[in-house]
């Protein structure tokens, strides 16, 4: 079948008239799909912002609340009583037979039955993200504790160096760590107890972090952000599968880490090769509180979601506007 001239004429007007419209249904797909990624980007980059926020606060209030409970009278005098450090070879002494010495006499129930351990007690009966709390002297010598430590003598370990800060005192949080003594993968907030401008104490507070953070997911443009909290060298510190047994914390990097870490104060996002929106923000403890220097590990709170999940709105969207044309 032959095809007439003007026939041609009309495909090839029809074809050319096409091309430019083509081009622009085509600009703008890739544009939405660009605008889809800016705009969920940016809203889950606010979402991780603002949880991190609520950490920073959750923390600020979980450490004003114990430095009150920790600087009443009784602590204070209790505290104020030593005066002395005992010598280094009954220190050593009492860290060897510490774990095996009874608790319902001598040394172990000194420290666990005085007016300082009952103050604690009480601290644990209104916080239920607390496992255990100790108060040293400002020698490291255990005053008081809810249960029974793993040793007596708290003087030589990083925590408690960290806190005492050669006797200036700064609030201490080291990174995410197992406690021997509660059992529990744990955030210690590390408190110096002062009285009139001297550092006469160190006390630490245990936090079980699946109870301090008990969710690791949230609810975000119709699908679910899965977070995780991750530490300086980019092992992941917290997330789903710890939170439901699958993992540890601390034996998992999390991909990209390094610019993860390296990312600027307000946080930022990416699209991740495995068609994953992520976005990243740090948590941050002020540099001071009540003039005591504060000191915190590096924490990020990461989050992300299944760029599918979310994307269902502007992809109608896509297909209208490839329709209209």
């Amino acid at each position: 079948m032959k095809v007439g001239i003007r026939t041609k004429l009309v495909v090839l007007l029809v074809a050319v008239a096409l091309l430019p419209l083509l081009a622009a249904l085509l600009t703008i797909v890739i544009g939405t799909g660009r605008l889809r990624n800016e705009i969920f980007g940016k809203g889950i980059l606010s979402l991780v912002t603002s949880e991190s926020r609520v950490m920073r606060f959750e923390l600020i209030k979980d450490v004003e609340l114990l430095k009150i409970a920790l600087h009443g009278r009784l602590v204070l005098d209790g505290l104020g009583k030593v005066q002395q450090k005992r010598s280094s070879q009954e220190l050593a002494r009492l860290d060897k037979h510490w774990p095996l010495l009874p608790a319902n006499k001598g040394p172990v129930r000194e420290a666990l039955d005085n007016p300082t351990a009952d103050v604690l007690r009480s601290i644990m009966r209104e916080n239920t993200v607390l496992v255990e709390l100790l108060v040293t002297d400002r020698f490291g010598q255990l005053v008081a504790a809810t249960g029974r430590t793993s040793d007596f003598y708290q003087g030589d370990e990083s925590w408690w160096l960290q806190c005492y800060n050669q006797g200036r005192g700064q609030v201490y949080i080291p990174r995410i760590n197992y406690d021997r003594s509660a059992k529990v993968w744990a955030v210690d907030l590390c408190i110096p107890v002062v009285d009139k401008g001297e550092v006469i104490g160190v006390a630490k507070a245990v936090m079980d972090i699946s109870r301090w953070l008990p969710d690791c997911s949230l609810d975000f443009g119709g699908g679910r952000a899965t977070m995780k909290v991750v530490g300086d060298k980019g092992f992941i510190l917290h997330s789903q599968d710890i939170l439901a047994g699958r993992a540890k914390p601390l034996t998992e990097r999390i991909g990209d880490w390094r610019n993860i870490i390296a990312s600027p104060p307000g946080g930022a996002w990416r699209a991740t090769d495995d068609d994953k929106i992520q976005a990243y923000a740090p948590v941050r403890m002020p540099e001071s509180l009540d003039q005591i220097p504060v000191k915190m590990s590096h924490w990020m709170l990461v989050a992300d979601i299944d760029q599918a999940s979310v994307q269902h709105g502007l992809v109608r969207l896509s297909i209208l506007i490839l329709l209209i044309g």
